[in-house]
């Protein structure tokens, strides 16, 4: 298996990323399907992105992939691990492959993010059994979020985004 290092060249929307940030480089210039040209600062402007895909169409988020991922994370010093997928509810860390990884990554002084999806060990809760990972709990509406966006020149836009939710977690 072979992790493709992320370049200005190869910026596309991918279906699952992994995001390792280190604190080196100033600034990003950031263009996405020929949208939002610029220069990208947020909260630590000096941060280098170094993107890992860990995830492929035909075979999905295989854990020996996001475990590799890790690695070379770990290899090229990041501080602070970013994995923006969930996965199924485990009742043990022991159990979990990918949470004994971040365990690894947590030993050498890195930062491990991740999220959880609508599956925890009971209807309504969510779950994630590593105490060393900071978890955010992800959700999807079945509403449209509507917004006026108003230029300098005073023109405005709407916008907003609709997605449907198909499970509940209530």
């Amino acid at each position: 298996m072979v992790i493709q290092p992320f370049s200005q060249l190869m910026l596309k929307v991918m279906e699952c990323m992994w995001l390792a940030l280190r604190q080196e480089t100033l600034w990003i210039l950031w263009k996405v399907l020929g949208q939002a040209l610029g220069r990208a600062a947020g909260m630590a402007p000096k941060a280098f992105i170094s993107v890992y895909k860990v995830c492929w169409k035909d075979k999905g988020c295989v854990s020996s992939n996001i475990i590799a991922g890790i690695d070379k994370a770990i290899q090229d010093g990041v501080h602070i691990l970013q994995m923006s997928f969930g996965g199924n509810w485990l009742e043990s860390f022991e159990a979990d492959q990918i949470i004994v990884a971040t365990y690894s990554a947590m030993q050498k002084g890195i930062i491990s993010h991740t999220t959880v999806g609508n599956e925890g060990p009971n209807q309504g809760t969510l779950g994630h059994a590593a105490p060393w990972d900071i978890v955010v709990g992800v959700t999807i509406t079945d509403r449209r979020i509507r917004a006026t966006v108003t230029l300098s020149n005073g023109k405005q836009f709407q916008g907003g985004k609709w997605q449907s939710t198909q499970q509940h977690s209530y």
